[in-house]
C-alpha cells in the first residue's frame, strides 16, 4: 500500500500541466531572429504551456559527438557544428523528446527556441 501511494504521488507530480497530457505531437520549434556565430547552434528550451525555461535538458546532434546541457535559464550552445543538414535530439525527464531537423549553412550559425510538452504517466489502481 505504501509503495502504491508513493507511485501515485510521483505520477501526479510528473505531470504539472494536465491539460497537455494527451498532446502527442511536439509543437514546431522557432528560429530566433538572433544571429549565432558561425558553426554555433544556440537557443533556449522551454516548457509548454507557460514557456518556463527548462534547466538540465540534454541536446545532441545526431550522428556526431556534439552535445550540450541547458543551464538554469534553459539556454544552450553547441559549438563546432559542421555545415550541413542534421537532427537535433532533445530529451529530459518528464517531457516528451523532440527531434528537430536543422540546416547549418557555411559561415552561419543557428539560434532556436524549442518548446517541450510535459509527459504524463497514468498509474493503474492496485488491488490489495
Amino acid at each position: 500500500m505504501r509503495l502504491w501511494c508513493i507511485a501515485a504521488f510521483l505520477a501526479l507530480q510528473a505531470c504539472s500541466h494536465p491539460r497537455l497530457c494527451d498532446v502527442t505531437p511536439v509543437p514546431p520549434f522557432a528560429m530566433l531572429p538572433d544571429t549565432a556565430p558561425a558553426g554555433l547552434v544556440q537557443g533556449v528550451v522551454v516548457a509548454l504551456p507557460d514557456s518556463v525555461p527548462l534547466p538540465y535538458v540534454r541536446l545532441h546532434v545526431d550522428s556526431t559527438d556534439a552535445w550540450a546541457i541547458t543551464d538554469a535559464q534553459g539556454r544552450f550552445a553547441l559549438a563546432a557544428v559542421r555545415p550541413g543538414t542534421f537532427s537535433l535530439i532533445v530529451r529530459t525527464v518528464n517531457y516528451g523528446p523532440a527531434r528537430l531537423p536543422l540546416e547549418m549553412l557555411p559561415g552561419r550559425g543557428v539560434a532556436v527556441r524549442i518548446p517541450l510538452v510535459p509527459r504524463c504517466f497514468q498509474v493503474e489502481a492496485v488491488a490489495n
